[in-house]
């Protein structure tokens, strides 16, 4: 995880969408260390939560200055299985989301799965809407002072507020 970060942040991304995590007991200091290196180059990064249900941290969601991103329900409540926590920075539809993962004859197919594109289920679900929002819609928002997160430059404090303030307060499930 670590290797991917720096590589993508030494080459140029601007957003870093991360469906992917542990718990924070396994926390790798070199993860939180390309987290921050990222961060100092004006990336934004966005993490899953987690699927466990409770309230727990999960890396890299956790680590300060990712943008940490729960999962909503069809009635935009918070999914049942959605990991949750102060450090949830905003949240977003994961329940039965369209995917690109294939379902036709591959070694899956054997497991259950149609023969199509599945839906899926998760916190990894809800941060690739979460990311796009990032690099759409948070663009038309007004900025002012002020976010919940530190982050260590003005134009990552601005998108990671821009975000929350798009989110239309949707970050604690509130």
């Amino acid at each position: 995880i670590a290797k991917g970060i720096e590589w993508a942040a030494n080459n140029g991304a601007k957003v870093i969408s991360m469906s992917l995590g542990g718990p924070s007991s396994i926390m790798n200091v070199v993860v939180e260390r390309s987290v921050k290196k990222a961060i100092q180059k004006d990336v934004v990064l966005v993490g899953a939560m987690g699927n466990s249900g409770k309230e727990e941290q999960m890396v890299p969601a956790c680590i300060n200055g990712v943008i940490a991103v729960g999962a909503t329900d069809d009635k935009d409540i918070k999914a049942s299985f959605s990991t949750f926590g102060a450090h949830m920075t905003v949240s977003a539809p994961g329940v039965q989301i369209l995917s690109s993962f294939p379902t036709y004859e591959v070694a899956l197919t054997q497991y259950g799965f149609p023969k199509d594109y599945a839906k899926l289920s998760g916190t990894s679900m809800a941060t690739p809407g979460s990311t796009w929002q990032e690099t759409s819609t948070a663009r038309h928002c007004t900025w002012s002072s002020g976010t919940r997160r530190s982050a260590p430059t003005p134009c990552s404090t601005r998108q990671r507020w821009k975000i929350q303030r798009c989110s239309h307060g949707r970050g604690r499930f509130g």
